[in-house]
């Protein structure tokens, strides 16, 4: 009996989107409503873990990371995931008015 491998490819190169605001906004780092969940969803990631310190809050994803400061986003990705894909999202979050870079 011959057994059929399923191959699972690997996107290996990392792909970045940094979302970087305007001013700062303190409540930008709040995840009370779950956005940032959402956020990587969107993406094709989950959120496996989270730490914070003054400064940020880092998560570590399934395919990588997503880093929060008060006037910036960025999300490193590798595999599968899309970035792109979540910046509706982001602008669910972030009036457009407000980017400065992207």
């Amino acid at each position: 009996m011959a057994l059929k491998q399923e191959m699972h490819t690997f996107e290996g190169p990392e792909k970045k989107l940094e979302v970087i605001l305007s001013r700062p906004r303190p409540d930008l780092r709040d995840n009370s409503d779950r956005r940032w969940e959402r956020i990587a969803e969107a993406a094709g990631a989950r959120i496996l873990s989270r730490v914070s310190n003054a400064q940020l809050d880092g998560y570590l994803l399934s395919e990588s990371s997503l880093f929060v400061w008060a006037d910036r986003i960025l999300l490193i990705t590798c595999g599968q995931t899309t970035p792109f894909n979540c910046l509706p999202a982001i602008l669910e979050v972030v009036d457009r008015s407000d980017v400065a870079f992207l």
